[in-house]
């Protein structure tokens, strides 16, 4: 069997690295472009029919950018956990890596004015797991609940919501239905706020649209990754709140959806002292 010179074998880490950094860009050339070109194309008033293709194409090519090696790319802090790659004003991605429980994950996402959408990578089995819906591009946490269950905490403009999902066989994440108790938007003839019990949920709400003058506090669904609990502070005004809590128990969290948008919500049952 033929050995490789010593010289080969110096070269090798830096022919790797050269590899990485061509695929890199190469994948992030491609994803501008077909993100700037959908945009213009809007922008126009085209592209609507064939909008659903296009979504799919970016999301394509998002894909194959985030597995590349993407450490050189996110360099801008955006906060304190957010990097971000600003390809223009009006088109930027973003990184933010969790880790917890033996686990590490990042949510990408990325930002224009007519396709926003965030990703998730489990770097233990190097694939893309979970890719959200179009409109939502921020989560605030990713936890491995335990073995089989993942739990995402999403951030949108006025509200915060969390969704639990299960490893399935082909290493991709199905959003379980890992709620129990009252929950928004259940029926179609009432109003979404009007909260029916549901045995089986996919999500747990926090509203806050009208919650402004209160604390930041009010507008956060906190995890604990020790006990398991899942959490809310519920403002009675600007100082005082009770915690609503629920732990992590047969698959499940008991914990109803809770909304700001009538203020007087906030003070049943909740004498503080």
């Amino acid at each position: 069997m033929k050995t490789i010179p010593i010289k080969m074998l110096t070269l090798l880490p830096g022919l790797v690295f050269f590899c990485n950094i061509n695929a890199q860009d190469k994948e992030l050339k491609d994803f501008t472009k077909i993100l700037t070109d959908f945009n213009e194309c809007r922008y126009r008033n085209e592209c609507v029919k064939d909008g659903k293709v296009w979504h799919e194409n970016i999301a394509a090519s998002f894909r194959k950018l985030i597995l590349t090696d993407t450490d050189e790319i996110f360099k801008e802090s955006y906060n304190d956990v957010y990097r971000k790659y600003s390809i223009d004003s009006k088109k930027i991605i973003y990184r933010a890596d969790f880790s917890n429980n033996g686990k590490s994950f990042s949510a990408y996402s990325y930002k224009s004015d007519h396709a926003n959408r965030y990703f998730v990578v489990d770097h233990s089995l190097d694939t893309v797991v979970y890719s959200s819906g179009n409109s939502v591009i921020f989560v605030d946490g990713i936890f491995a609940v335990d073995e089989q269950h993942y739990l995402i905490i999403q951030n949108s403009s006025d509200s915060k919501s969390a969704s639990v999902y299960i490893l399935t066989k082909d290493k991709k994440w199905e959003n379980a239905k890992a709620f129990r108790g009252e929950g928004f938007g259940m029926t179609m003839s009432e109003p979404y706020h009007t909260k029916t019990f549901g045995e089986e949920r996919k999500y747990f709400e926090l509203d806050y649209r009208t919650a402004m003058t209160y604390p930041a506090e009010s507008r956060k669904i906190f995890f604990n990754p020790e006990t398991k609990i899942l959490s809310y502070r519920q403002y009675s005004d600007e100082t005082h709140y009770k915690v609503i809590s629920s732990e992590w128990k047969n698959k499940r969290f008991d914990i109803d959806d809770f909304t700001y948008e009538d203020p007087m919500k906030t003070r049943i049952n909740l004498k503080i002292n």
